[in-house]
């Protein structure tokens, strides 16, 4: 066996915990300028992973998950980027639904 496979990554969604690949999650990230959505997935600082779901979001929006996950300190001003970012993808999601 020469052939060099590549591994599957797989990650848990933190808004329902189900685990999923990768690349059909959405990855959060704890930088400097607060929690945001990494849209490169390759932003420096820890992430947590969530599925593009309305269920999911709403999960984690009352701060308890995400600071937990992200190990960040509570304080509204840490999740104004992300409520921004979220904002934007479920107005797109509405949008691919209709």
């Amino acid at each position: 066996m020469t052939d060099k496979m590549k591994k599957t990554q797989i990650r848990t969604c933190i808004g329902c915990r189900s685990t999923d690949v990768k690349h059909v999650l959405i990855r959060l990230v704890n930088s400097k300028n607060g929690v945001m959505v990494d849209k490169t997935g390759k932003c420096n600082g820890r992430g947590a992973y969530i599925h593009n779901s309305g269920k999911c979001w709403d999960r984690i929006l009352d701060g308890r998950v995400l600071r937990k996950a992200l190990r960040v300190e509570d304080n509204p001003d840490n999740l104004l980027g992300l409520r921004k970012d979220i904002e934007k993808i479920t107005t797109k999601m509405s949008f691919e639904v209709v």
